[in-house]
């Protein structure tokens, strides 16, 4: 037995491995927390390049595609708290879990999509409008019966009697848009009016479409036909 000095006390150790296990303690307790997984659909199967869209705090924080066997790893961007994990592809219902992660802690997360069923051969598109609040926002998202060829969407405000278009990014192919309200958004009581126009373009033809939409004090949901 040996004694060692740590913050001016001696400990008793034995050989080496004290002070080992005291240092990969510390590295593991000083990292981000890795956040592992995979996506399947309900028969157990990969879906591969399905997008995994991260959460904390009500703001997306990070967002990476799954590889072609459906795993997915996160690290760096994430901070100890709760967590949203959420999965998507085209052509599947959106499925999501939590979880309360720590620092330097692992955490393995499978997710299952099920595949969308659609009566319809055309396009469909669904807006969820929040309330017309701080932090809440717009989110519109398509289902694609077949493979584009490009996409073109325009989402605008309007301002007395004129079309603004704001410039907003899509987080991934089958999410449109995200638009998180502003100060000036919510100081237009009782609403605000919005235009979402889409373009679709196909081999063959190209499908356009526009709606209308008011944000209000109460949430929206849209689903409609492209």
């Amino acid at each position: 037995m040996r004694l060692i000095k740590i913050g001016g006390r001696l400990i008793a150790a034995s050989g080496f491995t004290f002070a080992a296990c005291y240092f990969a303690v510390g590295l593991h307790a000083q990292s981000d927390p890795q956040i592992s997984g995979f996506v399947r659909d309900a028969t157990n199967n990969a879906v591969p390049g399905a997008y995994v869209v991260l959460f904390q705090g009500g703001n997306r924080t990070r967002t990476i595609q799954a590889t072609a066997q459906g795993q997915f790893v996160v690290t760096g961007d994430v901070t100890a708290g709760d967590l949203v994990i959420r999965a998507e592809r085209i052509g599947y219902l959106t499925c999501q879990a939590s979880r309360k992660v720590f620092s330097g802690s692992a955490a393995d997360v499978d997710l299952r999509l099920i595949r969308e069923i659609s009566d319809s051969a055309t396009d469909a598109i669904r807006v969820q409008v929040g309330p017309l609040a701080v932090g809440s926002s717009i989110t519109a998202t398509a289902i694609f019966q077949g493979t584009p060829t490009a996409i073109g969407w325009k989402l605008e405000k309007k301002f007395a009697n004129d079309w603004e278009e704001i410039p907003v990014t899509p987080i991934s192919p089958s999410e449109l848009l995200h638009y998180q309200f502003v100060a000036a958004d919510i100081n237009s009581f009782p609403h605000v009016e919005f235009r979402l126009s889409t373009t679709i373009h196909y081999a063959n033809e190209v499908r356009v479409a526009s709606r209308t939409f008011l944000a209000s004090a109460q949430s929206l949901l849209i689903d409609g036909e492209l």
